[in-house]
């Protein structure tokens, strides 16, 4: 169903006019943020990608979800000089990789042009996908990727399946321990076997790793 949805929403593509600003027209530049949640088991990720405007005279969206340069959706194949652009504000790409993802996205009001090109605002993120959790009765395990030293993620920043967790204090590195509530887990899941997610903030950086649990 989400491949099928997807095909629907690139029905909606718009082709940006390559037309200058006029009439004092102030450029959309700024007041633009891209939000990105993933789940999953890993190594397939499914993501999310949301950008979020401030700024009303954002109407159109590119997103490059990689940060390599390349607008992936819409897609750029076969598109004027100005590029192709959508109304929608977002989209879900899987991602094998664990690690570090660094995606952005261009907000444009479909009119202002500078050297030939949209003059648009820009905003990026990024997330650390994978690592482990292994979760013991009521207690998760957690260690992120090869890199990212789990004494630096924020104090009560994670959750798992969004439920807060409250951290072991004095547990050994490299990995944190996390009190997990079954009670609140089963309510909200249901009894036997589930994939979870657990998310937080590493530094700046959001996070988000899985692990198996059964109720």
């Amino acid at each position: 169903m989400r491949r099928v949805g997807l095909v629907l929403v690139l029905t909606f593509l718009v082709v940006a006019p390559s037309v200058a600003a006029e009439g004092g027209l102030t450029p959309a530049t700024s007041g633009l943020s891209l939000a990105i949640k993933c789940w999953g088991t890993g190594s397939p990720w499914l993501c999310r990608f949301t950008a979020i405007k401030t700024n009303p005279s954002i109407i159109f969206y590119r997103f490059d979800a990689n940060n390599d340069g390349v607008y992936d959706f819409p897609s750029q194949a076969g598109c004027p000089t100005m590029g192709c652009w959508t109304t929608i504000n977002l989209f879900l790409m899987s991602r094998i990789l664990d690690g570090l993802l660094e995606s952005c996205v261009q907000g444009w009001d479909g009119a202002s042009v500078q050297d030939g090109k949209p003059l648009a605002a820009t905003a990026c993120s990024r997330i650390i996908l994978g690592g482990t959790l292994t979760i013991i009765h009521w207690l998760a395990i957690l260690r992120l990727p090869d890199g990212y030293d789990t004494s630096r993620v924020v104090r009560g920043s994670v959750t798992l399946e969004d439920l807060p967790v409250r951290e072991v204090p004095g547990w050994p590195p490299p990995t944190k321990a996390y009190e997990v509530d079954l009670a609140a887990l089963r309510a909200r899941l249901g009894s036997g076997p589930h994939v979870v997610n657990m998310r937080g903030l590493w530094e700046t950086t959001r996070f988000t790793t899985a692990g198996n649990l059964w109720l």
